[in-house]
Formats: C-alpha cells, sequence, structure tokens
C-alpha cells in the first residue's frame, strides 16, 4: 500500500514525523536505514533550516532519545540532563 500526504500551504514553521516501521513476516520491526538530510530542505517553494532531529536507539522493545539541535548558529547534543556543544551538524 502507499500512503500519502498533499499539504495546500506550507506553514512557517514545519515538523515533519518520520514513520521508522516496517512490516515484515506479518511483524511490525524498526526500520534502521539511514535517512539522508541535509541542513536546508525545499517544500512547496519554501526553504526550511533544519532545527533539530530527535534521535531513537534501541530496538521496538525499548531504548533512548536523545537530539541535536541548533541554536543560533551553534549546535548542541541534548541527552538527557547533560548538554554538550559539537561541531557535528546533524548529519
Amino acid at each position: 500500500a502507499l500512503k500519502e500526504l498533499h499539504v495546500k500551504v506550507f506553514p512557517s514553521l514545519l515538523i515533519l514525523h518520520l514513520n521508522r516501521f516496517k512490516t515484515v513476516d506479518n511483524k511490525k520491526v524498526k526500520n534502521c536505514e539511514p535517512i539522508l538530510y541535509s541542513a536546508t530542505e525545499e517544500f512547496g517553494g519554501k526553504e526550511y533550516r533544519l532545527l533539530a532531529a530527535i534521535i531513537h536507539e534501541g530496538s521496538m522493545e525499548g531504548g533512548h532519545y536523545w537530539c541535536y539541535a541548533r541554536r543560533n548558529e551553534e549546535y548542541f547534543i541534548y541527552n538527557d540532563a547533560k548538554v554538550s556543544k559539537t561541531d557535528k551538524v546533524f548529519n
């Protein structure tokens, strides 16, 4: 089956949620294929700058969330109570 989404008017702030699960042998499993993205993307004729990416490490049964985020022109890793500056720009 193919699922599609059509947006008529793009907002100034765009939030995307990517479903990272697939069905294998009638069972839901985590899709661990990498997603390639850049710091800027264009949708509907508007350019969007990536502000943050939430990362899940683990399996369907459990794991841990953390994120990369940009504040002004600096990048940080937020991992529970620990915040560290990084030179890595998401990818």
